[in-house]
């Protein structure tokens, strides 16, 4: 299970995307349930998602930092 936190960024493991989780918050209808909040990180997308944290979990992976050299 990924440990989502605003600002960090991860990518969309089927389409390879990066995204920056922008907001966490609790579904109005069930506030048991985790909703992420998330926005493309790169491009000129500026649609806004959100998902549930088990759905993201399911379908992203953290990126890790890299470090480019040159």
């Amino acid at each position: 299970m990924l440990n989502i936190q605003i600002g960090k960024r991860y990518r969309n493991i089927k389409t390879q995307n990066i995204y920056t989780v922008i907001n966490i918050g609790l579904a109005s209808w069930d506030s048991d349930q985790c909703l992420i909040v998330y926005q493309q990180a790169e491009g000129r997308d500026s649609t806004i998602w959100i998902r549930s944290r088990t759905e993201f979990n399911e379908k992203f992976e953290e990126v890790k930092n890299e470090i480019s050299i040159g």
